[in-house]
């Protein structure tokens, strides 16, 4: 699938960098980096959307940027956003999962690392699995 998504963005406004997407498969053993800039937020909308990238060593990073408000958001419905077996997370001040009921970021990841410049972090390993000895998860000071 050459790591691009199975659709083209919403029709949202501009100023929401939404893409509504099913699944994303990034190129076999490559790492994946998904960012936005502006005060942007990632989004996971609709009960399938998703990024899987298993490959051993390959890293996803998610990265949402520009202010405060960049938050990195999932959907509380028992599925990983995120599947991979390296996983880090960043907002530069903004949330890991939101503030909402059913907006708590859902992974599945063998390590798991990040940072959000003071925001909050409500997340779900879905798998169980994570490797507590291996991950870090911390508000930049």
């Amino acid at each position: 699938m050459s790591g691009r998504p199975t659709s083209s963005p919403s029709s949202a406004p501009a100023a929401s960098s939404q893409w509504t997407t099913t699944r994303l498969y990034p190129q076999p053993n490559s790492s994946l980096l998904l960012a936005t800039t502006g005060g942007n937020d990632i989004q996971f909308l609709g009960p399938t959307a998703a990024i899987n990238n298993t490959a051993a060593n390959a890293t996803t990073t998610l990265a949402a940027t520009g202010g405060a408000g960049a938050d990195i958001i999932g959907q509380d419905d028992g599925m990983p956003d995120v599947t991979a077996d390296r996983l880090n997370l960043f907002t530069t001040g903004g949330r890991i999962g939101g503030t909402v009921l059913g907006t708590d970021f859902e992974f599945n990841v063998n390590r798991l690392d990040g940072a959000t410049g003071g925001g909050s972090a409500i997340m779900t390993d879905t798998d169980n699995g994570l490797a507590s000895a291996c991950s870090t998860l911390a508000p930049v000071t």
